[in-house]
């Protein structure tokens, strides 16, 4: 009984620093081990979440950011849509893209959030009419400390679309990028 118990209070612990220490495990030279962590802190399989709601609050969250550019966001995701993973997760993948979304947008631009049911899989994405990314980067885009234009932002490690990436792994999902210089990325 002893012994269970220092193995409870061990992962109660162990869960406790995983929670605070979520963002800088990204800043870690050691491999990433996101998709393990994400996994202790689900205890139990993900209720299924309003893609909508969620796509609404970041867009509301982003929304001052967007009208200092004088940017128009859009949120085109049907109300019914669901998907099984965290709220707060989904939340922070949507935010990282709607942030990129606001930040590489000029002024006048626009954002759209959207999805779709395509063969029994959701599709959510953040579409943009902003710079764009050389096709050269593309592959590169999602991975860690990744930034296409160096010094256009400082304090941004990189580490945002590898950490959307990441969670969205964790739930058995992927993530992709098409994107046209001078038309935006979606």
């Amino acid at each position: 009984p002893a012994q269970r118990s220092g193995r409870r209070t061990h992962k109660i612990h162990k869960t406790a620093y995983i929670r605070r220490n979520l963002l800088v495990a990204a800043f870690r030279p050691a491999p990433i081990r996101l998709k393990t962590k994400l996994y202790l802190l689900r205890k139990r399989a993900p209720a299924a979440t309003s893609v909508n709601r969620v796509a609404l609050e970041c867009a509301r969250v982003h929304a001052a950011a967007a009208k200092r550019k004088s940017l128009n966001v859009y949120v085109a995701v049907p109300r019914s849509l669901r998907v099984k993973m965290d709220a707060d997760h989904l939340a922070q993948a949507l935010g990282h893209l709607l942030d990129n979304a606001v930040k590489f947008t000029p002024p006048g631009g626009w954002i759209r959030i959207g999805a779709r049911v395509l063969k029994r899989e959701a599709h959510v994405f953040v579409e943009d009419s902003g710079i764009g990314i050389p096709s050269t980067f593309l592959p590169r885009v999602f991975d860690r400390f990744f930034r296409v234009m160096k010094g256009a932002q400082p304090g941004s490690p990189g580490v945002g679309l590898h950490l959307v990436k990441k969670l969205v792994e964790a739930y058995g999902g992927s993530v992709s990028v098409r994107s046209r210089l001078a038309r935006g990325s979606t």
